[in-house]
């Protein structure tokens, strides 16, 4: 095993994963989404349906202008409306619309189905452990 492509096969099952969940979302009859747009409608299911646009930027790590490029193609295909805060007209918030709430079953069983054809084979402890060495090889970039 040549140790030196590490990063090579991090991104592989990146590419992998959402090669499967472009699949799966397919299968579904979902045709109006790609996979990363999932992030921002996660994070959305996460926080009672409502974030402010600089919240889903710093938690999916995308700096505002691909944050406001995925907000605008989840909002064209029905997905988030934009509202303006109450107490402050220049707060914009992003909130789920009905079609997102209809389909968060979907989203919540695909995510299983992911992460149960990612550990397909391992054991607890190997989880457990390629866990904590993935969030070491992380926490070496962000030194």
């Amino acid at each position: 095993m040549n140790n030196s492509h590490v990063i090579w096969l991090i991104s592989k099952v990146h590419n992998d994963s959402s090669g499967f969940l472009e699949q799966e979302l397919k299968k579904q009859g979902i045709h109006d989404l790609v996979v990363s747009q999932g992030a921002i409608l996660g994070g959305l299911f996460h926080n009672n349906g409502r974030m402010m646009m600089k919240d889903i930027a710093a938690r999916i790590n995308k700096d505002k202008s691909t944050v406001t490029y995925f907000v605008n193609k989840l909002s064209q295909a029905g997905y988030v409306r934009r509202e303006k805060g109450t107490d402050d007209a220049r707060e914009t918030y992003i909130v789920l619309t009905q079609k997102a709430w209809d389909c968060q079953e979907v989203f919540q069983a695909l995510s299983q189905k992911l992460i149960q054809t990612a550990y397909e084979g391992f054991s607890q402890e190997e989880q457990t452990q390629l866990m904590q060495l993935l969030e070491k090889m992380h926490s070496n970039f962000q030194r």
